[in-house]
């Protein structure tokens, strides 16, 4: 019976791994950072540094001889001799020549080694000056590669058009001023994130499935794409959205909403002259979030009681008998004071709200006069998404200028905006990618070794959050005053601001101790799972769900099937991943979607989780998992009809935790995920994210953390940013600068034992920035990017270079698992058949 067999007959909630993924990799190999690095130059700088230890250890054997020895009677030149050692001069001409013989050997060794310091220095300029025109040519050659073009343009056009196109085509002979290193930090910048940053963006980051089903004659790789898919954006079509909703002729097809916080209260019984309706002079409030209450009147008052949500406004003005334009208005005026949403709806939780868009239009009436003129529109923008997706660099260039020029026209608006954040729809239209190394099948073995290796890094994950959920959970129910069985409206929990007291320290548990004992030593620490145990009952009935990227460190694809690797934990993120938009190249979205669920029905918990929709504000679109939905910022589009108001929910203090309850749904929880703020947090499972260890004292350097054979933490320092960026006087030449760059990082690397390759953590950077210490854009790019005075966190690079699995038709790629993980009850052992995700158009 294999591992995961015999825990899950065990009948005891355990944490369980779903048996499919999602590869994410980088869309360039690693070798081309290695191509733009300056071995030889480093090299020849170590050199220097080695010369000036030298001349430091022969100047301090020659004091030390000048002190302890009477070898030089003049106290004069005993006293010049010292100084210049000291400062590590060289000696005046004929000092110390009638000394005795030991110490003009001493002196002497010095003087050679002074010489050897400046011989070594020159070279390590000169090396510099040779290699630089080289390498600056190697950056040229990858930033004309075509696809890098395309990944820099689908990132940054204004990159593309007014920096790397013009720089690809210049002439690398002149002087290398400071546009032409800025150009090339930025190069630089944008060349690690494609080949060392695993992403989930277009082709330059593909999304890949596998599973853990016995591998066939496949030989998945990186790098390549086998399907595409093109999205106008988000933010696009809401505009469109709302500039349909307001033709005249469509105003009376729309279907108005009731806001989530309202509650519509009726004074006379007496039914009005249409189910549902008032009677004529009935008195017609709206209690808004429970706090505050508003009449309303006149045609306002009749059609408000009829608003479901699926009768548009010529329905209600039929059930009304009022003329249509009158209902119009009486809804704008409702929409206005905020007692009801009056527009075109979209899905938040729907990747294609285009076509969700179109599908709204084709079902207005043929006699509204707009309905045409927008479905052409709408048809057109379609074909061109359609097009984008198969189109070649060149002609994707033309179709978004087409694209651009078309939606500023259609909303007015400008057709790029935020241009400097991630993670934004920055432009018009965005695209996903599926990958070649779809299906990748590492057999049953591998998931049998991923669950005994994980569950145990997952328990104190766990832990941690449970002790952090309870802090948390403290602060707010003393800032509310509510004792057991108290509760308040939600509206109101969320509108407070989150109490300025400091959450309560969470005493540290007997593994935590030990780790941060063994890690305050500074050697690598390793443990034994048995060593940190978690007691189980810390973790029951938590409803315990987690996305875990893990990184393998192997030789390649053969090793890892064979269980022949360790594990690194990069990240474990809050909720289940493999959701919505991450499943659009399944061959079956619903039923990939519907494995997930079947493991999230088997979640460890008493009490059941909910969903809340807020805003889309950026590209990730948000999840409806199973179990109702509170309705806040937007609306839910399932058609089960589990949907729950959000001013009909109270927050309720009970069994020393906050729950949610509301009619007919007591008692429940909210998913974790795009929610993130200590308000939502309390209300929903503890976060199973990553745990630091170490550098609370303010640690410089905080080892690695291994348990079993997984990393849970990798090697890290804190380096000056000023230790890294020396300040040269201004007007120092370029050049001068650039080396001085370069040496300083290359003492850093001695001081602190720095590997050749970190990601950094700059304050006020989203995403940590690659550093390669032998490689000077990537120096210049970080210091550029830190600022003065700040301190910036080096993680080691794990895997490395030289243990990256998946290949790729140029080299090895940077790659990792994204798993689903829950702490559930187990199945009956006859039901326990893993499932395989299937990818559409992928044979096998």
């Amino acid at each position: 019976m294999s591992a995961v067999e015999e825990h899950l007959s065990a009948g005891a909630p355990r944490w369980e791994l779903h048996p499919s993924f999602i590869l994410r990799s980088t869309g360039f190999p690693f070798a081309v950072l290695d191509r733009v690095s300056f071995p030889r130059t480093a090299a020849l700088i170590d050199a220097a540094l080695d010369a000036e230890d030298a001349v430091a250890h022969a100047a301090a054997e020659a004091v030390a001889h000048l002190r302890d020895h009477d070898g030089v009677t003049d106290g004069r030149l005993r006293r010049r001799l010292w100084k210049s050692l000291s400062r590590h001069r060289p000696l005046p001409a004929g000092e110390g020549e009638d000394a005795d013989a030991a110490t003009r050997a001493l002196l002497a060794r010095y003087t050679v080694a002074l010489e050897t310091r400046e011989q070594a220095w020159e070279a390590a300029r000169a090396g510099l000056a040779a290699e630089l025109p080289v390498r600056r040519e190697a950056l040229r050659d990858a930033a004309a590669d075509e696809r890098f073009q395309e990944a820099v343009w689908l990132s940054s056009p204004q990159m593309y058009e007014r920096g790397l196109r013009g720089h690809v085509a210049g002439d690398l002979t002149g002087p290398r001023t400071g546009r032409v290193r800025s150009l090339e930090r930025q190069i630089a910048g944008y060349l690690q994130r494609v080949a060392a940053k695993n992403e989930t963006a277009s082709f330059f980051g593909p999304i890949n499935y596998g599973d853990f089903s016995s591998p066939g004659a496949e030989r998945p790789r990186g790098g390549t794409v086998t399907r595409r898919h093109a999205y106008v954006a988000y933010w696009v079509v809401r505009a469109l959205a709302d500039r349909i909703a307001q033709e005249p002729s469509v105003r009376p097809h729309l279907r108005p909403r009731l806001s989530p916080l309202a509650t519509v209260s009726v004074a006379a019984p007496v039914a009005g002259p249409a189910p549902g309706s008032p009677p004529a002079g009935a008195r017609v409030e709206v209690t808004l979030a429970r706090s505050r209450t508003v009449r309303v009147t006149g045609r306002a008052a009749e059609v408000l009681p009829l608003v479901d949500g699926l009768r548009d406004a010529a329905e209600l003005a039929r059930l009304t008998g009022a003329p249509v334009a009158e209902v119009v208005a009486a809804l704008d005026r409702l929409a206005g004071a905020r007692l009801l949403t009056f527009g075109l709806d979209l899905p938040v939780t729907e990747p294609r709200a285009l076509e969700a868009l179109f599908g709204r239009v084709a079902e207005l009436p043929g006699d509204c006069a707009a309905r045409e003129e927008w479905l052409g529109h709408l048809t057109a923008l379609r074909a061109t998404q359609q097009e984008f997706a198969q189109a070649g660099f060149s002609r994707r260039q033309d179709l978004l200028d087409d694209l651009e020029r078309t939606v500023a026209g259609l909303t007015g608006l400008e057709p790029r905006r935020e241009g400097g954040r991630l993670y934004a729809d920055r432009l018009v239209i965005t695209e996903e990618c599926l990958g070649d190394a779809t299906p990748l099948r590492l057999g049953g073995a591998v998931l049998d070794r991923l669950t005994a290796e994980l569950g145990p890094v997952l328990d104190l994950l766990a832990a941690a959050a449970i002790g952090s959920h309870a802090a948390l959970t403290a602060t707010a129910t003393t800032a509310l005053g509510l004792t057991e069985g108290g509760r308040v409206p939600l509206t109101r929990y969320l509108a407070d601001p989150w109490p300025e007291r400091p959450v309560p320290p969470v005493p540290p548990a007997r593994w935590r101790t030990l780790i941060e004992e063994k890690a305050a030593g500074g050697e690598p620490v390793v443990l034994d799972p048995a060593d940190v145990a978690v007691p189980p009952d810390t973790l029951a009935g938590q409803a315990l769900v987690c996305s875990p990227d893990v990184m393998i460190v192997a030789r390649d694809l053969d090793a890892v099937r064979a269980g022949d690797f360790t594990l690194v934990l990069a990240e474990s993120h809050d909720t289940a991943l493999m959701w919505g938009w991450a499943l659009q190249f399944a061959e079956d979205p619903a039923a990939a979607q519907a494995e997930v669920a079947a493991l999230l029905d088997r979640l460890d918990t008493t009490h059941p989780l909910a969903n809340m929709l807020t805003a889309k504000r950026a590209k990730i679109v948000p999840f409806e998992f199973p179990g109702p939905t509170v309705e806040a910022a937007q609306p839910s589009h399932r058609t089960d009809g589990r949907t729950i108001p959000a001013g009909q929910v109270d927050v309720v203090a009970r069994d020393g935790r906050l729950l949610l309850a509301a009619p007919g749904h007591d008692g429940f929880l909210l998913y974790n995920g795009e929610l993130d703020s200590p308000a939502h947090n309390v209300l929903a499972p503890p976060r199973v994210r990553p745990v630091a260890f170490g550098g609370d004292d303010g640690a410089r350097h905080v080892p690695r953390v291994t348990v079993g054979r997984t990393v849970i933490q990798r090697e890290r320092w804190l380096v000056a940013r000023d230790e890294l960026t020396p300040d040269s006087p201004p007007g120092t030449p370029g050049e001068e600068s650039a080396f001085a760059l370069f040496v300083a990082v290359r003492r850093a690397v001695r001081r602190h034992g720095l590997p050749r390759w970190s990601f950094v953590k700059i304050p006020g950077e989203r995403k940590p920035v690659l550093l390669d210490t032998e490689s000077l854009f990537l120096a210049e790019l970080v210091a550029h990017l830190g600022e003065p005075g700040s301190d910036l966190t080096l993680s080691e690079m794990l895997p490395g270079p030289g243990d990256l699995w998946l290949p790729g038709p140029d080299g090895a790629h940077c790659a990792e698992l994204r798993l689903v993980a829950a702490r559930a009850v187990p199945l009956p052992r006859e039901s326990a058949a893993a499932p395989v995700l299937q990818t559409a158009g992928v044979p096998g």
